[in-house]
Order: structure tokens, then sequence, then C-alpha cells
């Protein structure tokens, strides 16, 4: 299967959501070939599971807690975030399309 980037976001008004453990289960969790976190509650992973795979693991942190999966284009991605975001977000495009040889050189993506 195919190495994928996914979009986890957290409902952070939830108390069974807990902010920690939620990283901790990213960070150090065997499914993930490498993650991003910048913004509180939200996360972007690669993994090689389905969205419906990935669902059904991360009830193991959240509990009846709501959270969204959603497989994103890394190549289709704007706004306003630190170089180090916009370099990891950089390195999954090139990963899912090694022909891109697009130029990240500014603090942000677009204005």
């Amino acid at each position: 299967m195919d190495k994928k980037t996914f979009l986890l976001v957290f409902d952070g008004l939830n108390h069974e959501n807990d902010y920690d453990r939620i990283k901790n289960f990213i960070k150090n969790g065997s499914i993930f070939r490498s993650w991003w976190n910048y913004i509180p509650f939200v996360f972007l992973v690669t993994t090689d599971m389905t969205p419906r795979d990935l669902a059904r693991s991360l009830k193991e942190v959240t509990g009846d807690a709501g959270f969204l999966v959603i497989e994103v284009d890394p190549a289709q991605s704007d706004g306003f975030l630190p170089q180090r975001a916009w370099e990891w977000i950089k390195r999954r495009e090139e990963e899912q399309d090694p022909r891109n040889e697009a130029n990240l050189s500014t603090y942000s993506r677009r204005h």
C-alpha cells in the first residue's frame, strides 16, 4: 500500500481528547511514518493505512470523543505557518510526486 498523508483533527473541547496522550500515540506509534503538529489538536501524518483503519486505531486514545481523518494532497495546500511546517509539507509533496520541483523559499506559501 502507498504512503498517504492525512489531516487528523481532534475535538479539543471534549475532555476525552487528551492532547498529550494523542500526541504521544502519534509520536510513538509504529503505524505513522512521519507526523507534524503546530496547531493544537491538528496533525498531519503519513501512513500506509486506510482512513478507516487509521480511525479505528485512533479510537484507542479518543474513546467516544470526536475526530476527523481525511486524506490530503500536500501539493494543494496554503496558509500561514512557520517555514519548518512548509518544509515538512514540501517533503510529503515530493514523496507523493517525485517529479514535483516547486521551490519552497518563503515563510508562507502564498499571501
